[in-house]
């Protein structure tokens, strides 16, 4: 098939497909990305979380990865309503722990402690959403694809 006869809407298909696989490399990458990072252009210990890193100079790799992955969570359309909420919640989370660092280790302010707490709230909603589509969302998705593999097979009979 050539991009002269694709249609509009296998075109939105390939690239929402596209971003998704983005959004996960990211995601995989993020880690290696801030510790190999780090130790190129700092050297030194490694951090006690990937959220430390915010204080090293690889802080907008941390936070940009975190909007991006928030952004595509806010802009993701799921299978239902709750699957819509769990990724418009799971999103904001990922925003919220990129905007509010979590509290350094030396000369702790009043503000430094309240960022760390919105961080830490923030981290757990995101991972909490991110489990849930772990045992719900994605379950449902493969069954839901067996199942309509199966009907198709079924019906070729």
């Amino acid at each position: 098939m050539t991009t002269a006869t694709t249609s509009p809407q296998t075109t939105l298909v390939h690239s929402y497909l596209f971003l998704r696989r983005a959004i996960g490399l990211i995601g995989l990458a993020l880690p290696f990305v801030l510790i190999l990072g780090k130790q190129l252009l700092q050297g030194g210990d490694l951090i006690g979380s990937l959220s430390g890193y915010y204080y090293t100079d690889l802080r907008n790799v941390f936070v940009g990865a975190m909007c991006a992955a928030g952004v595509f969570l806010l802009a993701y359309y799921g299978h239902d309503y709750v699957d819509n909420v769990a990724s418009s919640v799971a999103g904001l989370g990922a925003i919220g722990l990129a905007l509010f660092p979590a509290t350094p280790d030396h000369d702790v302010s009043a503000w430094d402690r309240t960022s760390g707490v919105l961080h830490l709230t923030f981290a757990a909603v995101f991972f909490l959403m991110l489990a849930y589509f772990c045992l719900r969302l994605f379950p449902t998705t493969a069954s839901s694809r067996r199942a309509s593999a199966s009907s198709t097979a079924c019906a070729a009979w």
